[in-house]
């Protein structure tokens, strides 16, 4: 392989991995307002959370199942971009 191709590669690898943290981070942050819709004594931040994540998703399903399916989907990002890479 030439030096630039091993270059162009590891800046693909290093972009796929800041995409899978910052979707991780996302969903993260999605799970936590769907989790916060349940409770009605919620603070600001998280009632404005939920809302957000209400528009996102559009309510389709109950809001124990969409945070659920959201922690999931984070933890699945986390587990893919933290996994080793075997760059030197």
């Amino acid at each position: 392989m030439t030096a630039r191709n091993v270059t162009g590669r590891r800046v693909l690898f290093w972009a796929q991995r800041a995409a899978l943290w910052l979707l991780a981070a996302l969903l993260g942050a999605l799970a936590l307002g769907a989790f916060a819709s349940l409770n009605p004594g919620a603070p600001m931040g998280l009632r404005a959370l939920s809302a957000a994540e209400g528009v996102v998703l559009g309510g389709v399903l109950g809001g124990y199942l969409r945070g659920l399916i959201e922690a999931l989907l984070a933890a699945l990002a986390v587990l893919l971009a933290a996994r080793p890479s075997g760059q030197p």
